[in-house]
């Protein structure tokens, strides 16, 4: 009888270690923590997915700790490794953000701005609409599996007991903020070009015909050309951001790789 309340004791523990880092991570990833979704939804799924992964993760588990504090210090440890994921995750979207303030400078929108589910915040109408295109792609792609994964896979990286080494988890963060800024100039890249170009065509046209009132006509024509350019790069905007969070987010996960 002592045995099996033993192993009934550990079975528990593994699946409270493991729930507190996947719970805590679905619970700030994107696609999964949005505030749109119920958090009682959210929680039946973190506790889904740690009884299916749990027994795969059982024989890297630490043992129980002979005493409450113990227990509570590695709960917390494995709680603050999951934000911390889930975190490095979410700062790869503000790419989007990045690109849809960008294009909407460029148009002459920035004060057009419309609530963005994600985020639960006021942002562009361009950047919200880019958010939830990324959304229903991650989902057509499987990308949700690709999150899911690296959280499992973080269980080789940052072993459960060990904490958090503070100068990777630093470095990591950096370079999530770098490769979110990289990917947002690069969509909106020919945004600049373009705009610029027009722009300089417009300076030329003032000089040309000083009685043209050019400033009434630049707005509309950086607005129509700006959709005009948005329809057609729009494909590859998600594709460019869709393939680079896949390896982003496996480099992320490995310290010292650029």
């Amino acid at each position: 009888m002592r045995l099996f309340e033993n192993l009934l004791l550990s079975e528990l523990f593994a699946l409270v270690l493991v729930f507190a880092r996947m719970g805590s991570a679905l619970m700030v990833l994107p696609l999964f923590g949005e505030q749109s979704i119920p958090t009682r939804a959210r929680l039946l799924f973190a506790v889904a997915v740690t009884m299916t992964i749990t027994p795969f993760l059982t024989p890297s588990l630490p043992t129980l700790p002979p005493t409450v504090s113990g227990l509570a210090i590695l709960l917390i440890g494995e709680i603050l490794i999951g934000i911390l994921l889930a975190l490095l995750v979410r700062i790869l979207f503000t790419a989007l953000e990045v690109a849809g303030s960008a294009i909407v400078f460029q148009m002459g929108l920035s004060s057009a701005t419309i609530f963005n589910p994600m985020i639960s915040e006021q942002t562009s109408a361009i950047a919200s609409l880019l958010g939830l295109i990324a959304l229903v792609i991650m989902m057509q792609t499987d990308m949700h599996h690709v999150l899911l994964r690296g959280i499992v896979d973080s269980y080789g990286l940052f072993l459960p007991g060990q904490g958090i080494v503070m100068g990777d988890a630093s470095e990591s963060i950096v370079r999530a903020v770098s490769q979110a800024f990289r990917v947002g100039i690069q969509m909106t890249g020919p945004f600049f070009v373009v705009m610029m170009m027009i722009n300089v065509a417009l300076g030329l046209l003032a000089r040309l015909m000083p009685q043209l009132q050019v400033f009434f006509l630049a707005q509309p024509v950086q607005i129509i050309v700006g959709f005009i350019l948005l329809l057609a790069t729009l494909t590859s905007i998600m594709y460019l951001f869709v393939d680079t969070i896949g390896g982003a987010i496996q480099g992320l996960l490995t310290p010292g790789v650029p």
